[in-house]
């Protein structure tokens, strides 16, 4: 399939994440203006984390532009010198307190790529246990929750405020074959 031609384009916005526009002439001829977002790094990691006991390890955190705390997975950015499971056991350390066993990368995915170049990779986390506090950055309010798989889809159900980005770990989560 063919791409849209980029007519031009320039930086908007140039500060913790990048707005680039764009003027795109699409095969059809159509032209349209295009905004992408753009973060410091294109891949960040998302941790689905179990206990010893098979609980999820799952984040209630507050997100602004939600206006609300939403149930999340940990993670968060892959520094330039860390692969994905590197990045996952820090994020989970960081922000839950708890310390992988074993971790592997089941999947990933662009969550909004329609706007953004984000990357996430979902790893999963088995066999954590709590070795202590988190140390959260001075912005992140989380509060960290442990919920079997069915209660967490039993909130989901009930509607209680959820990140995509979790889903769609669950979704990698039931697919692995690693799972059990």
């Amino acid at each position: 399939m063919k791409k849209p031609e980029s007519l031009s384009s320039n930086i908007v916005f140039d500060e913790f994440l990048k707005i680039k526009k764009e003027r795109l002439r699409f095969p059809s001829g159509y032209e349209h203006q295009h905004f992408t977002m753009s973060l410091p790094t294109e891949t960040s990691v998302s941790v689905i984390a179990l206990d010893q006991d098979e609980n999820l390890i799952i984040n209630l955190e507050y997100r602004h532009a939600a206006g609300q705390h939403v149930l999340s997975l940990p993670g968060g950015f892959i520094h330039d010198d860390e692969d994905a499971c590197g990045g996952g056991k820090r994020e989970l350390l960081e922000e839950t307190g708890y310390q992988a066993g074993h971790i592997e990368v089941i999947g990933k995915s662009y969550p909004m790529p329609g706007i953004c170049d984000q990357l996430v990779t979902y790893v999963l986390a088995k066999q954590c246990e709590k070795v202590g506090e988190p140390a959260l950055e001075g912005g992140e309010i989380i509060k960290t929750l442990l919920i079997s798989y069915s209660d967490l889809c039993q909130r989901i159900r009930d509607g209680q405020a959820v990140d995509g980005i979790l889903l769609s770990g669950l979704w990698f989560y039931m697919k692995s074959p690693i799972r059990k």
